[in-house]
């Protein structure tokens, strides 16, 4: 996915998973992605389960996670996350952000509104929407 300014992050998958970002000029970086768990911040290890990523008009990533986990992820520009939607368990519900629940997020993207737009699902396959955050 590429923000505003022109960089381009991807994920780089493996053990060694991480969100890689390319400038416009080249310049190569890590985002080190942390996730707060009962009041400690740690690093995210399943970002290298990530299977797709995209990013908002405030330059936020969000990375849909299949592997064992079916949930996406939305990363502040300071690396920080939280779960946006989903968990460890797999299926299709809808609701508010904290109950609902996905199957295998897929590929995302954002309308006109800022409203996150993502498909899920392998055997029966759903497009869905998470509408914008209001702050």
């Amino acid at each position: 996915t590429i923000d505003k300014q022109g960089n381009l992050f991807g994920l780089e998958e493996g053990s060694h998973g991480r969100i890689r970002k390319i400038t416009a000029d080249g310049k190569v970086s890590t985002i080190n992605v942390t996730l707060e768990v009962d009041g400690v911040v740690k690093p995210y290890e399943m970002v290298n389960k990530g299977e797709n990523i995209s990013i908002d008009d405030q330059n936020n990533l969000y990375v849909g996670i299949t592997y064992n986990v079916n949930n996406i992820l939305k990363i502040s520009t300071d690396g920080s996350s939280r779960l946006l939607i989903g968990g460890s368990v797999y299926g299709h519900k809808d609701d508010l952000v904290n109950s609902a629940l996905i199957a295998g997020p897929a590929r995302m993207a954002f309308d006109k509104d800022g409203n996150l737009i993502f498909i899920e699902g392998s055997d029966k396959i759903n497009v869905r929407k998470l509408q914008k955050e209001v702050n």
